[in-house]
């Protein structure tokens, strides 16, 4: 009996798990493993890791960085007031 491997290719960001079969003809028998598949940033430091996996809002509306600084840190002093006054 000849062996045969079967590839299939798919994009890395659909596969979730993956199964492996293998026959050992000797014993008869078909050894399955299942894999979990996660990926993960490397290589960079823990700062900008925090930055890729949060959600970085649409910046194409300012014109500067510091409109959006700016319009977080207004905003958060606005509800941090109402807070206190109430």
């Amino acid at each position: 009996m000849k062996n045969e491997l079967i590839f299939i290719k798919i994009r890395l960001a659909e596969a979730r798990r993956v199964v492996l079969f293998n026959y050992d003809v000797e014993t008869d028998q078909i050894d399955f493993r299942h894999y979990g598949i996660e990926c993960k940033v490397t290589g960079v430091s823990k700062s900008v890791k925090r930055i890729i996996q949060t959600n970085v809002p649409n910046l194409s509306e300012f014109n500067d960085i510091s409109e959006y600084v700016l319009r977080y840190i207004s905003f958060n002093l606005f509800f941090f007031l109402k807070n206190i006054l109430n």
